[in-house]
């Protein structure tokens, strides 16, 4: 239920966007895009840094943009949620996203090159899911074992996952149009620290092989 609830407020937030006139939403979301230049010395305040690194993830550039992140969390928020319960599994997606955004900070540090979106934690999602959920359940009570880093398929999906965006990095993204392009750094971000981190929130740590 937690994963349908996360995926209703999501969808709730982006209607009300819609709903609002075109001027009052752009007013009313600019304050929490993920904004690189707002973390300069010169203009960082605490205030407007939490606002953001927060806010970001709750905002979608288009309906197209949130329906494929509730699909992706969906399917990848399901397996976790119902491993680790619902308060790691909100924990996971929060950190992760603030993994994502400081991945896309990183990358594009005083770059005009805003940024919104639920990526970074849907991608911490999948990077947990796939220590465990590529194993065959035997029986429903039974919940396998995670698996080690070095796994074979471990090892082939996140080859796969980083090569599909490493192309669109390289794909032609203009950053006039942040909110539209693909935030292929904070999908990697949220990617390697559920991928890496997930055992620290594994209710079944002593599984782990």
């Amino acid at each position: 239920m937690v994963v349908l609830w996360g995926a209703l407020i999501l969808l709730l937030i982006h209607l009300t966007h819609v709903a609002l006139p075109s001027e009052l939403a752009a007013k009313l979301i600019t304050p929490f895009v993920l904004y690189p230049p707002d973390f300069l010395p010169e203009r960082f305040a605490w205030g407007m840094a939490l606002r953001e690194l927060f806010g970001h993830m709750l905002l979608h550039a288009s309906l197209l943009h949130l329906i494929t992140n509730m699909l992706w969390l969906i399917a990848f928020g399901a397996p976790i949620a119902r491993r680790v319960g619902a308060a790691r599994f909100f924990l996971l997606f929060v950190l992760g996203a603030l993994a994502g955004a400081v991945a896309h900070l990183a990358a594009h540090w005083g770059q005009e090159l805003g940024m919104i979106g639920a990526s970074g934690g849907i991608s911490a999602l999948m990077g947990g899911a796939i220590r465990f959920a590529l194993r065959p359940r035997l029986w429903p009570e039974y919940e396998p074992p995670l698996m080690p880093l070095t796994h074979r398929r471990v090892v082939t999906f996140t080859l796969a996952w980083v090569g599909v965006n490493l192309l669109f990095g390289y794909a032609a993204i203009n950053p006039d149009q942040a909110a539209e392009g693909i935030a292929w750094e904070a999908h990697l971000g949220g990617y390697f620290f559920g991928l890496l981190l997930f055992p620290l929130f594994d209710r079944r740590r002593n599984t782990m092989i």
